[in-house]
């Protein structure tokens, strides 16, 4: 007969200590992925027009959360961005947000994204 893949005889108290430890940190790790992540407000840190850095920048589109329309705004630095709003660059004009988390991402010029609102918008 072969030997338990979890206890080997041959090998000891110990291999099989280590096989249940092992175990248990992978079911802790795939816990903690699988953990919903809530929703992060981002504030403007950069505004960007044609490769220089401005204080401001017009005709920015934003589409609150449950709103259909867009709200054309000028947007300043340092602005708080609710989650769960479309932002839509005019042409020129980049920005540079930071999340609650410290992340950082590069919104292009002519672009559009919508920001995650965490576990409710996965139904």
């Amino acid at each position: 007969m072969a030997p338990s893949p979890v206890f080997d005889p041959r090998r000891g108290p110990r291999h099989a200590a280590r096989i249940a430890s092992a175990a248990l940190v992978s079911s802790a790790l795939m816990l903690v992925a699988m953990a919903p992540v809530a929703a992060q407000s981002v504030v403007v840190e950069q505004i960007v027009f044609r490769g220089s850095p401005v204080g401001s920048a017009g005709s920015v589109k934003l589409i609150a959360p449950g709103s259909v329309s867009a709200q054309s705004v000028t947007l300043q630095l340092g602005r708080v961005i609710a989650p769960g709003t479309d932002i839509a660059t005019p042409a020129g004009v980049a920005l540079v947000l930071v999340s609650e988390a410290g992340n950082r991402f590069r919104l292009a010029p002519d672009s559009r994204v919508r920001l995650s609102q965490g576990p409710a918008l996965a139904r």
